[in-house]
């Protein structure tokens, strides 16, 4: 449900990107930050067990942890990409059941037994053009990327998290290889293409993607 907050600023991001399609982000966060855990756990409210939270590190603190328990407590599953980083996402890993993490971001956080270790039940790796890593507690799934000329990475990250979430939810099954490989033809569209939301998949091209092996 799209949450109203009169009198605050809509967040605004400005992408800096270098000649090779690397980018820096820099965004403002007053709506996120004025989000209140009330606002998330009435979001939560019509939620059932087997449904999917999707988290990203912008909201507050308090805000975040509300809506992680309300989610446990109605049995739903959870997923966080804690970009942008902040101190509090510690405290918070116990409640996450697929953390979504980038090399840096995984090195800042320890790596992916640390995250394993502080209680996430699985760490997704993304690894640029060396592909991406699903981590278990004993086990690793290695999918490669799908080639292409980068022209724009903005977005990549987000577009791989919510299709590798998408294939293995339509498919009603945890995520696997072939979620991975879904993910990471639908990322490969998004680096080749400049933009965020313009360069991901269209709804022809996300079909055809979830319909292949």
């Amino acid at each position: 449900q799209l949450i109203a907050l009169p009198g605050v600023a809509t967040d605004n991001s400005i992408i800096l990107m270098a000649g090779h399609g690397e980018n820096a982000v820099i965004t403002t966060r007053a709506a996120a930050g004025a989000m209140t855990p009330d606002h998330a756990i009435a979001a939560l409210e019509k939620a059932a067990q087997g449904d999917l939270l999707v988290l990203q590190g912008n909201l507050g603190a308090a805000t975040t942890g509300a809506a992680l328990r309300a989610a446990r407590a109605r049995g739903m599953r959870t997923a966080l990409n804690p970009s942008p980083m902040q101190d509090y996402v510690a405290e918070l890993w116990p409640l996450v059941d697929c953390a979504f993490v980038n090399e840096d971001e995984a090195a800042m956080l320890g790596g992916d037994a640390a995250l394993l270790a502080q209680g996430v039940a699985e760490v997704v790796l993304t690894l640029g053009a060396r592909g991406a890593a699903l981590v278990r507690p004993g086990a690793r799934i290695d999918a490669p990327a799908s080639p292409c000329v980068v022209v724009d990475t903005t977005g990549a990250g987000d577009c791989f998290m919510a299709v590798a979430l998408a294939s293995a939810a339509l498919r009603c099954a945890p995520l696997d290889a072939r979620a991975l490989r879904h993910a990471a033809i639908a990322a490969a569209w998004t680096v080749g293409r400049a933009g965020t939301v313009s360069a991901f998949p269209d709804t022809g091209a996300m079909r055809a993607i979830l319909a292949g092996d």
